[in-house]
């Protein structure tokens, strides 16, 4: 989310069995927020 593709402020990745809603509500996307500035390992991708 944010206003450059490139360079986003917000980072969600929402796993497809989390996704109820037609829409996106930025409460939810918050639950499934990745830090932009951190690696994430494969174990949390995979957990979420």
């Amino acid at each position: 989310m944010g206003e450059k593709p490139d360079y986003p402020e917000f980072l969600s990745l929402i796993p497809l069995t989390k996704a109820k809603y037609k829409g996106l509500f930025p409460s939810h996307a918050e639950k499934f927020e990745i830090k932009i500035d951190k690696p994430i390992s494969s174990k949390i991708l995979w957990e979420r």
